[in-house]
């Protein structure tokens, strides 16, 4: 094990006290001395070289009784992220769309866009993100210097550690080092993350989820993705991948899948598959035109969806006996798709539940917004600029000698 260095502990307790602000939006030093234990002058040194750097600034707000123990003196000066002192871009695809968003520092949108794709169109995926992030950075008149980073959320399987796109055959992509390529042309940290994942973690942090230390979330799209956040982390399986619950076997030698087993979920549930088998009863165009018939009752559809929530409702089953999460949130295009299947898993889910777990794990929906999408994955920038001690010219930024 390598030698603790000063340096390190400086640059992560001041990190430590900058994410603190700015997920304040508005703290003194002293409720800084107060969550951290740090010493006074030591967060008074940290505030003050935060300052000079122009990473916060100073704000008008009336003290906090619970976490100021101030009782005399003068009062309390409060301090607050400065929006343009850094910014982070988050990119999102799969086959049929893609955005881009730009956070500024105090977590707001500063910029956001989406493009229409055809999933039938092989280009280079490479040079189709590198055009986004080109538009996007220019559109938005944002420095590029002033970018921390660059999450790319992508469909398929990801190797989150080495950045590669491992598979997505909808997009016949295979075997592509997106982290690399994109730093190699950017000089940018670049984060690579299943977009399932980036949905979660903007749900997880300002959607249905934020009052939840843990959730499992089930996207449902070209196929079925999955993602588990605990206490604020992303699982990964040992060998750095994402997880695949598209690919869960739902009904031994059941539907023929693309990946070439039987029985997978995703030939049930995505939006295909349901559009497919509704298709004998009714005519659809998108997923999105089922909402009005859902609304009406159409028992034609109301039939076909049972049978497809009774489906969820056993994968979920299986994945709370893993995982044990507070919450499944189910993300559809559909927002009434999205809320029949949510009732109908919670009933199934609450009924055939072992004890342990019957009304422990609250079964939600929400809409799949690109917007917020991409907002996730700019959002993992601020993340992984939190956690990492040296991502993104740090010892640069943070020049504590």
């Amino acid at each position: 094990m390598k030698p603790v260095r000063g340096r390190d502990i400086r640059e992560s307790n001041e990190k430590l006290i900058l994410r603190i602000i700015r997920d304040g939006k508005g703290i003194s030093q002293s409720e800084v001395v107060n969550l951290t234990g740090l010493r006074p002058p030591t967060v008074l040194r940290f505030f003050s070289h935060l300052e000079d750097k122009g990473f916060i600034r100073r704000v008008r707000r009336e003290p906090d009784k619970k976490l100021n123990k101030e009782k005399r003196g003068r009062k309390p000066v409060f301090y607050e992220p400065v929006p343009e002192a850094a910014y982070s871009l988050g990119m999102e695809f799969w086959a049929y769309s893609a955005s881009a968003v730009i956070v500024d520092f105090a977590g707001e949108v500063v910029f956001s866009r989406s493009w229409n794709l055809d999933p039938a169109d092989k280009s280079d995926v490479i040079i189709f993100l590198r055009t986004i992030f080109r538009e996007s950075v220019e559109a938005s008149n944002i420095p590029e210097e002033k970018l921390l980073g660059l999450c790319v959320a992508a469909p398929g399987q990801i190797d989150v550690e080495t950045g590669e796109l491992i598979q997505y055959s909808r997009m016949g992509i295979a075997d592509i080092n997106l982290g690399k390529a994109l730093n190699e042309e950017f000089h940018l940290p670049v984060t690579v993350q299943n977009n399932s994942a980036a949905v979660a973690w903007d749900e997880y942090q300002r959607g249905v989820g934020k009052d939840v230390r843990s959730l499992f979330s089930v996207m449902i799209r070209a196929g079925v993705g999955g993602a588990f956040l605990d206490d604020g982390d992303i699982f990964v399986t040992k060998t750095h991948t994402t997880l695949e619950i598209g690919h869960i076997t739902v009904e031994y030698n059941g539907r023929k899948c693309d990946c070439g087993s039987r029985g997978c979920l995703e030939t049930y549930l995505s939006e295909g598959a349901i559009i497919n088998d509704l298709l004998p009863a009714v005519r659809l165009k998108s997923i999105t035109d089922i909402d009005s018939l859902i609304l009406q009752g159409d028992k034609r559809v109301t039939t076909i969806l049972d049978e497809k929530a009774g489906i969820l409702a056993q994968a979920i089953r299986n994945l709370i006996s893993l995982f044990g999460p507070e919450m499944f949130l189910i993300v559809t295009r559909s927002p009434e798709l999205g809320k029949y299947l949510a009732n109908r898993v919670r009933s199934k889910v609450k009924s055939q539940a072992s004890a342990r777990w019957q009304g422990q794990t609250l079964i939600e929906s929400a809409v799949y917004d690109p917007e917020k999408a991409g907002r996730g994955a700019a959002n993992l920038v601020f993340k992984k600029f939190f956690s990492n001690l040296h991502y993104r010219n740090s010892i640069e930024i943070y020049d504590n000698s």
